[in-house]
């Protein structure tokens, strides 16, 4: 499959504008009698799939030109790779300048130009280096995309699930814990153990994560919250509650505390704060990008034997 790809020269561009301004108008009716607020990127979507699916001409009124039908996609966030998954490469010398890049099916090899020129009929057939206007548009130049570092190789469900059996055994309270969270608004949490991992003996009982039952293996938690504008500082609040084996995903160790200026006045112990280096909150998006179930999660036990082997190995 080869891409071509032209800075502002994409028919998406005035597409996804329209669809900015419908989304705006919308909102703008906004009453308390008739509620046209979306909150979510959710109803955002559902706004636009029911009401700019199709446009307001049709096909035979545009003479078969132009857009006639649009495609909208729900992509929630655990669906998106996250970018340091990806290979990175070294900055094409010059790139600032250009506006036209073509991949042409080599590995590690693009075709660049300053000003994209699809008008002239060489250039409508992509033969790009016979172009009648290269004057305006300059010529077509070849360039060898040099790789910074390797894409990781994909995690697997199986193997966070297993990793996550062998970071439950190795729990104390007090650690600090990433755990996923069945959420498209919360893909995940960051919890304070406050026990190490246990059987649940009690009655079937519904918690914040989910149904408890007899023989679940859990760890009670405290949770984390964000404050301020970025996803490094953390507040530790009174939110208690246990939370299942395997969604444990991480341990958060890259972390420092955060001093809180507190008056003399006051009695009580001052709020816990920390702040997580940017490489932990990777590692734990990249741990729940896994579970793209939207029906509800099943808990991916391992067996007792399992369990066993792992203890040996870790003793």
């Amino acid at each position: 499959m080869r891409i071509v790809c032209i800075v502002g020269k994409d028919l998406s561009d005035p597409e996804c504008g329209r669809c900015k301004w419908a989304l705006e108008m919308e909102e703008m009716r906004h009453t308390k009698g008739t509620p046209t607020e979306m909150k979510t990127s959710r109803e955002a979507f559902k706004f636009l799939e029911e009401n700019c699916t199709f446009t307001n001409r049709d096909i035979f009124a545009k003479k078969g030109v132009g857009i006639y039908r649009r495609k909208f996609h729900w992509v929630s966030q655990k669906e998106v790779r996250p970018l340091h998954r990806l290979a990175e490469v070294e900055t094409v010398k010059g790139s600032d300048s250009m506006h036209m890049f073509y991949d042409t099916g080599h590995v590690r090899h693009i075709l660049v130009r300053e000003v994209a020129c699809f008008s002239c009929d060489s250039c409508k057939k992509m033969k790009w280096r016979q172009c009648l206007k290269v004057d305006m548009c300059g010529h077509v130049t070849s360039k060898d995309v040099v790789v910074k570092k390797q894409a990781k190789p994909m995690l697997t469900s199986s193997r966070i699930v297993k990793d996550a059996a062998e970071l439950a055994l190795k729990i104390q309270a007090g650690m600090i814990l990433g755990v996923e969270c069945a959420s498209e608004q919360e893909p995940y949490i960051i919890l304070k153990a406050a026990s190490a991992v246990y059987e649940w003996q009690g009655d079937d009982e519904y918690t914040w994560m989910g149904w408890m039952r007899k023989g679940d293996r859990v760890v009670d938690t405290i949770k984390f919250e964000k404050y301020g504008n970025s996803d490094s500082f953390w507040v530790l609040t009174e939110k208690r509650f246990p939370v299942f084996e395997e969604d444990l995903r991480s341990f958060v160790e890259q972390c420092k505390p955060v001093e809180v200026r507190q008056s003399s006045r006051l009695t009580t112990a001052p709020t816990q704060r920390i702040e997580v280096e940017r490489e932990e909150i990777d590692n734990l998006e990249e741990r729940v990008l896994m579970c793209l179930n939207k029906a509800v999660k099943e808990r991916g036990r391992i067996n007792q034997k399992e369990r066993d082997q792992m203890r040996e190995t870790l003793a």
